[in-house]
């Protein structure tokens, strides 16, 4: 079983119950292990993880880059739809890494600065979510927000915005079938679209 993890610090938990053969039948038992761990370790693992990845990404930029293709038919519904609400993004990566990614896909005029969250904007997809809902001046509820945790879905959804679960992410049966008992659909790439902008 995967744990549904949020954080980078979370392949470094992954790791060592690989290391030490803990065993860690569910989600509890991850949750458990993993608060039984060092703070201060998790922090130098997550720290050492970007360090890593920033020396990857300044040694081969284009074969970081490729390793990161937008999904197919994506840049386009957005170009399509973009004129007809404000799009935003909330995210774990840093701000530069996701201008680039934006400039690759020819997407980066779509998303103004101030509508770009990364990981030094909060601690969590939250309180991104609750900073996009200040920004643009309206309330949680007319803002959907679409991600590929479940996790992130049913922690933004107390603020009251629509949520969708990405099934074509980093996720699989079982983040569908949590979704869908919290009451989110689950949209495939194919009905994105028609999921996203009702």
């Amino acid at each position: 079983m995967l744990p549904l993890g949020n954080r980078a610090d979370d392949y470094g938990v992954c790791l060592l119950a690989i290391a030490t053969n803990a065993a860690l039948p569910g989600q509890d038992d991850y949750d458990h292990f993993r608060r039984g761990l060092d703070p201060a370790a998790l922090r130098a693992f997550r720290k050492r993880l970007y360090q890593l990845r920033a020396r990857w990404e300044r040694q081969d930029p284009s074969g970081w880059r490729a390793l990161l293709p937008a999904y197919p038919g994506i840049c386009e519904l957005l170009r399509r739809r973009a004129g007809e609400v404000h799009l935003a993004i909330a995210t774990a990566k840093d701000r530069r890494a996701v201008r680039q990614l934006l400039e690759t896909y020819g997407i980066s005029d779509l998303f103004p600065k101030d509508c770009v969250l990364d990981k030094e904007s909060g601690p969590s997809k939250r309180a991104h979510i609750a900073q996009i809902a200040e920004r643009l001046a309206c309330p949680p509820a007319q803002i959907t927000f679409v991600d590929d945790k479940v996790s992130h879905l049913l922690d933004v959804s107390g603020l009251g915005a629509r949520c969708l679960l990405a099934a074509w992410g980093y996720n699989g049966p079982r983040e569908s079938r949590i979704a869908q008992a919290a009451g989110f659909p689950v949209c495939q790439l194919r009905d994105f679209e028609a999921q996203a902008f009702p």
